[in-house]
C-alpha cells in the first residue's frame, strides 16, 4: 500500500483502515511516507487479533475518558479567576504566566518579571 501511486487515495484508504483499527500508527506511517520496507517482523495473527479486538472495544471509553478529561482540565484552568479575583497582585501574576503559558510573552520578559517578585519579597533590586 505505501507504493500505491494515488496519494490522496492512499493516505484516505490508509486512514480510515488506522481508525477501523486494521492499521497500527506504525503501518500508517510506513504507507504515509511510501516507505514499503520499513516494518519487518513476524506477527502473531492470534495477538494481533485480540489486541485489535480490545483496542475497538475500549475505543469508545477512551474516546469518552478524553471528553471528561477534557472537561475537567478546562474547570481546572477557570480556577484561578475565582481563588485569585480578590487579590489583585495575585491576580496579576497569574494573568502573566497564562500570557507566557500561550506565547504571548517571551522567556527574557518572563524571567524578568519572576525576578522582580522574587525580590519584592527580598527587598533586591529591580530588574526592569
Amino acid at each position: 500500500m505505501a507504493l500505491f501511486p494515488d496519494e490522496k487515495i492512499k493516505l484516505a484508504a490508509s486512514d480510515y483502515l488506522m481508525r477501523e483499527g486494521e492499521l497500527t500508527g506504525a503501518e500508517f506511517f510506513a504507507i504515509k511516507r511510501g516507505l514499503p520496507h520499513l516494518l519487518v517482523g513476524a506477527e502473531n495473527e492470534k495477538y494481533y487479533t485480540v489486541h485489535r479486538d480490545l483496542f475497538r472495544k475500549t475505543l469508545a471509553d477512551r474516546e469518552e475518558l478524553v471528553k471528561t478529561l477534557k472537561s475537567l482540565q478546562s474547570d481546572i484552568n477557570e480556577l484561578p479567576r475565582y481563588v485569585f479575583h480578590k487579590n489583585k497582585p495575585l491576580w496579576e501574576f497569574q494573568k502573566k504566566m497564562e500570557a507566557y503559558d500561550k506565547g504571548e510573552i517571551g522567556t527574557v520578559e518572563y524571567i524578568r518579571m519572576m525576578m522582580n517578585y522574587v525580590g519584592a519579597g527580598t527587598g533586591a533590586r529591580s530588574y526592569d
